[in-house]
C-alpha cells in the first residue's frame, strides 16, 4: 500500500478517533457521580472502538435483497468463420536500450508523514514488548512464596473475590510495590518486606492485586497500549489512557473497600507503600501496580469520600458496553460503505472516483 492510499486512511481514522474519544470525555465529564467501574467501562468501550476502526475499511456491511430469477431466451447466432491472409512478420532492427542513471529526489510531505507515524508506532510497540520481556525475566528471577501465613491469606482472598484461576504468587527481594501481570497465567508479586506486614495490611494488598486479576485489568492495559501506539499523534488517546488507569485503580480500590477494609486505614496503607517502596524503573506502566505516585492523590480523595458510588459492574452494564462497541463499529463501517457508494464529483484525471472527502482533498494537494 503506497502513500497515496495509506495517508488518507491514517488521517481518516485519526479524525474518527478524535470524535469518539471526545464523546467519551464528555460522557466521563457529565457522569461525575457514577462509579469508577462504570467510568472505566466507558473508556474501555471507546478505546476498543478506536482500536478496531481500521477494520471498518476492510470489512464492510453487505446488504443483499433476494430477487426472483428471470430467464430470457436469446436467439442463436450462427458463427461465421473468416479466413485471414497471414503475412510474414517484418523483422525489426534491435536497439539496445541505454540505461538511465537513477535520480535521487527529496521525499514529499506525504512520505515523510507516513514514515514519522510508522516510526512512532514502532517505537511504542517496541517499548511495550521490552516491558513484557522484563516482566518475564522478573518472574524467572524471583521465587515462589513459601510462607504459610501469606499462602493462607492469599487463598482466603482469592476465594473471597471468586478468583479460581491459578495465580503464581511470588516474592521479590527488591523493594518494589506489589505488582500483577498476565492474563492467562497471572502473576502476583509481593515485596520481601510483605512477610513482616500485619494481616490487615497484607490482606488489603492481596485484595487489590487479586481484584486487578479478577477484573482482567492487565488485558485492558494491553488494549490501551496498542491504541496509544496506533494513534499516538492524537492527544486525546493519551488523555483517555490516563483516565482509564485512574478509573481502573479506583474501581479496584472500591472492590477492596466493599470487601471490608476501613477507608482511612486503607488510604494510610497506600500512602505508606508509595512512600517506602519504588516502582522499579517504570514497570508499573507494563504491569498493574498497587500504588503509583501519578494517581495516588486522586485515589486517596476517592477512598475517603463517603458519598462516592462504589457499586461494581452488572451484567446489564457490560452488555450495554459491548452493544456500544458493536454499534460504533457498525456505524463507522456503514459510513465508509456510503462514502464508497456515493458518486464522485471530481473531474480531474487520475483522481479516485470513490472515497471520502478527506481522501479527495489529499489527492488535490
Amino acid at each position: 500500500m503506497n502513500t497515496e492510499t495509506l495517508l488518507p486512511l491514517l488521517f481518516e481514522t485519526l479524525a474518527k478517533s478524535v470524535l469518539i474519544l471526545a464523546g467519551a470525555a464528555l460522557i466521563d465529564r457529565a457522569w461525575t457521580r457514577a462509579s469508577a467501574a462504570r467510568r472505566h467501562l466507558v473508556w474501555c468501550a471507546a478505546l476498543a472502538v478506536v482500536l478496531l476502526l481500521p477494520i471498518t475499511r476492510v470489512v464492510e456491511p453487505r446488504w443483499s435483497v433476494p430477487l426472483q430469477r428471470v430467464t430470457v431466451e436469446l436467439p442463436l447466432v450462427k458463427q461465421v468463420e473468416m479466413e485471414f491472409v497471414k503475412t510474414p512478420p517484418v523483422p525489426q532492427p534491435t536497439v539496445s536500450p541505454t540505461p538511465s542513471a537513477p535520480r535521487w529526489r527529496w521525499p514529499d510531505w506525504k512520505e515523510i508523514t507516513v514514515f514519522v507515524w510508522a516510526t512512532g508506532t514502532s517505537l511504542l510497540l517496541l517499548t511495550r514488548i521490552v516491558g513484557s520481556v522484563r516482566l518475564v525475566v522478573l518472574r524467572r528471577t524471583t521465587e515462589r512464596v513459601s510462607d504459610a501465613r501469606v499462602q493462607r491469606l492469599a487463598v482466603e482472598t482469592f476465594r473471597e473475590l471468586g478468583l479460581w484461576r491459578m495465580v503464581d504468587l511470588r516474592l521479590s527481594p527488591m523493594g518494589c510495590v506489589p505488582l500483577t501481570w498476565g492474563t492467562l497465567r497471572p502473576v502476583l508479586l509481593l515485596p520481601a518486606a510483605a512477610l513482616a506486614w500485619s494481616d490487615e495490611r497484607l490482606t488489603a494488598a492481596l485484595r487489590h492485586e487479586a481484584g486487578h486479576i479478577a477484573r482482567g485489568d492487565h488485558f485492558t492495559r494491553w488494549i490501551t497500549s496498542l491504541a496509544c501506539a496506533l494513534y499516538w499523534p492524537n492527544p486525546l488517546v493519551w488523555f483517555a489512557a490516563r483516565r482509564l488507569r485512574i478509573a481502573q485503580e479506583q474501581a479496584t480500590d472500591d472492590l477492596v473497600l466493599r470487601a471490608g477494609s476501613a477507608p482511612e486505614e486503607y488510604a494510610a496503607q497506600l500512602f505508606e507503600v508509595t512512600r517506602t517502596l519504588a516502582t522499579r524503573g517504570g514497570l508499573s506502566q507494563h504491569a498493574v501496580a498497587m500504588a503509583s505516585p501519578s494517581t495516588l492523590e486522586s485515589r486517596l480523595l476517592a477512598i475517603v469520600d463517603a458519598q462516592r458510588d462504589r457499586r461494581p459492574l452488572t451484567l446489564r452494564a457490560v452488555a450495554v458496553g459491548v452493544l456500544a462497541v458493536l454499534l460504533g463499529l457498525a456505524t463507522a463501517a456503514q459510513l465508509q460503505a456510503q462514502e464508497k457508494a456515493a458518486p464522485s464529483t471530481a473531474g480531474k484525471p487520475g483522481e479516485p472516483k470513490n472515497g471520502s472527502s478527506l481522501s479527495k482533498a489529499l489527492h488535490k494537494v
